[in-house]
């Protein structure tokens, strides 16, 4: 079993940050959005999954000089992976993993 694999299976995706609960009302409230208004719905989206994961993962980047705004910067470039999550084409660990990834790299 790989290192990720029993990472994941302890509930965090990084050496230190873990997986959140999937936001299950927040993506249905964002895809009831999207249906009719999607460039509203893209517009939210960053600012919703940036307070989620900051609230998650603030212990463990702060410190290490992470930022809400950094997370935000990361959100918003992985945009379709984001969008592609609110339609039900990713799973919440295949975004957040991508998204873990990638602000570990920058912190």
């Amino acid at each position: 079993m790989s290192g990720a694999t029993e990472a994941r299976r302890a509930g965090s995706i990084s050496p230190s940050l873990r997986l959140p609960r999937e936001p299950e009302r927040l993506r249905r409230e964002l895809r009831e959005l999207a249906g009719e208004d999607p460039a509203a719905a893209k517009a939210v989206i960053t600012k919703r999954l940036t307070e989620r994961l900051w609230r998650a993962w603030r212990p463990e980047l702060a410190p290490r000089g992470g930022s809400s705004r950094a997370l935000r910067n990361v959100i918003a470039a992985d945009g379709v992976e984001t969008w592609l999550w609110v339609l039900g084409d990713r799973r919440w660990d295949q975004l957040v993993e991508g998204l873990a990834g990638r602000v570990a790299r920058r912190v």
